[in-house]
């Protein structure tokens, strides 16, 4: 315990002790000192309300998880590299849409579904680590400049909401 006389510090505000003359008080009575602690506590309250919000205020889009961009889109050959980030977005759906009745020679790697009257090839490529992923397609025929598209979906491994991301040429 403190001698009567001396000073202590509560919520960061010297006290003056009971019997304590009021010239060493240096203006502070209780009331003040309770203002002074209430408000300190609302500054912290704010700040760490700030903090959390701006945190929860920056929303993940489908770019921080995937990106992609086409290496060759018109022509025989059509290459598209994606560019996984991490957390790996663990499975990833890939479809591609072509001019309709394009048919496709080959692809690496194998497309799981194609619908050559829609235009529309779709890839499942599971347990995808970080870093790039190629797909490429040898077509038929050959296709102009800007008839491509890609649409990625993914799951965000932190939030498990799925993510979409268009890649145009």
């Amino acid at each position: 315990m403190l001698p009567e006389r001396t000073r202590s510090t509560r919520c960061g505000v010297k006290v003056a002790r009971p019997g304590m003359a009021p010239a060493l008080m240096y203006g502070n009575d209780s009331k003040e000192e309770m203002m002074i602690c209430q408000q300190k506590k609302v500054f912290l309250l704010v700040m760490l309300l700030a903090c959390v919000s701006l945190f929860a205020a920056r929303t993940v889009s489908a770019e921080d998880l995937v990106s992609g961009r086409y290496i060759s889109s018109a022509g025989k050959n059509i290459i598209l590299d994606l560019d996984v980030k991490g957390p790996s977005a663990s499975n990833l759906i890939v479809h591609q849409f072509l001019p309709p009745g394009v048919g496709i020679t080959s692809a690496s790697p194998a497309y799981m579904k194609f619908d050559e009257k829609k235009g529309k090839v779709q890839w499942l490529i599971k347990q995808v680590p970080p870093g790039k992923v190629r797909i490429s397609m040898q077509l038929a025929e050959e296709i102009q400049p800007g008839l491509v598209r890609a649409e990625v979906r993914c799951r965000d491994q932190k939030t498990g909401r799925m993510m979409d991301i268009t890649i145009n040429p």
